[in-house]
């Protein structure tokens, strides 16, 4: 029947009772193209599963202005181009993963408006420029991952206790400078803190310095700075 022509039919889809599209999950099915500026119609969206294809082109603008979607992964793509400054838009995204592209350019400033994600994931990448110092304002984020870029300058650490539900922060391998924010120290949640290769200096936050492996015989753990070899990696 005419049901069956639906796209609530078709693999990876899910739809509300209704048939408005809330899910797309078609990772590692072997796609190509690129994503359709379209997709910004779909205003039921909550969730797009686009990872592990072969995906070309640019993330659409559109696509963040989906006011319901949540979700969004387009990991290990071949995605070129910027990361849009639409997705400050989506004020109830929970995660981002873009992880594995070929984006260039900077992280837009709006990402600071995306107070409620929890993991945003863009590492490896080609990303330029600085680390905006609006990601404070991202009190919910748990998950932070932008090593394996080509990004500069310092990391924001006015207003950094903010982000007092951050486990995750990972920066390795950039061509980051300055001196290591002493508000690490307070974040009782971090877990998994990696700022190696890079150029940063500074201190040490005390409480990293008791972290690890007791039974480590590693005299290096002591260190009271970083250089950019000193492969830095403090888990909890």
């Amino acid at each position: 029947g005419s049901g069956r022509a639906s796209p609530c039919w078709w693999f990876g889809v899910d739809c509300t009772i209704s048939g408005r599209i809330t899910l797309l999950i078609l990772s590692s099915n072997n796609l190509n193209g690129t994503i359709p500026s379209e997709l910004g119609a779909l205003s039921y969206l909550r969730e797009l599963d686009l990872g592990k294809n072969y995906i070309e082109g640019t993330i659409p603008p559109e696509l963040f202005m989906v006011d319901s979607l949540r979700i969004v992964k387009l990991q290990h793509n071949h995605l070129v181009g910027t990361i849009p400054p639409t997705i400050g838009n989506s004020d109830i995204l929970d995660s981002i993963v873009l992880t594995k592209n070929s984006l260039n350019g900077t992280i837009p400033t709006e990402i600071g408006n995306l107070t409620r994600a929890r993991q945003v994931y863009l590492d490896r990448n080609a990303l330029t420029g600085t680390i905006p110092s609006e990601i404070v304002r991202m009190s919910s984020l748990e998950d932070l991952t932008l090593h394996n870029n080509l990004l500069q300058g310092t990391i924001p650490s006015h207003n950094l206790s903010n982000m007092a539900y951050l486990e995750t922060f990972n920066v390795r391998n950039n061509s980051l400078t300055g001196t290591i924010p002493s508000d690490f120290a307070g974040l009782e949640r971090l877990a998994f803190l990696d700022l190696s290769f890079n150029a940063l200096n500074g201190t040490v936050p005390p409480n990293f310095l008791k972290c690890g492996d007791d039974d480590s015989d590693d005299e290096d753990s002591s260190s009271d700075s970083i250089t950019s070899s000193s492969p830095w990696l403090w888990p909890k």
